[in-house]
């Protein structure tokens, strides 16, 4: 999995064209739930991913 934090999310397409084809689950961590450092969200959030790329 690649989490960017939202300060990074410009590079986003550029993570997906490099990794993507790989099957590695990418995405942008929320700019609200990053700015309030809460991990539990991130955390379930991964896991939702993670599960769904199953």
């Amino acid at each position: 999995m690649i989490l960017l934090g939202p300060q990074v999310k410009h590079r986003y397409q550029e993570i997906v064209e490099k990794f993507g084809s790989t099957g590695i689950p990418i995405a942008v961590i929320d700019q609200t739930t990053y700015g309030m450092m809460d991990g539990e969200k991130v955390l379930k959030t991964a896991i939702k991913m993670l599960k769904a790329a199953k």
